[in-house]
């Protein structure tokens, strides 16, 4: 029940994709940079 405001930087990034990738679309361009954090992401996206 936490309002994203009070979010961190990466929280409010992570919270982003995951409402972009809940519409499921068949196009996302992302200008991320993939350090700390975001592999297991990148291993989500890559297999799809």
């Amino acid at each position: 029940k936490k309002k994203a405001g009070a979010f961190s930087l990466g929280m409010k990034q992570r919270l982003g994709l995951g409402i972009a990738l809940l519409g499921q679309p068949r196009l996302l361009i992302l200008d991320v940079n993939w350090g700390k954090g975001f592999g297991c992401i990148q291993r989500i996206l890559c297999e799809k």
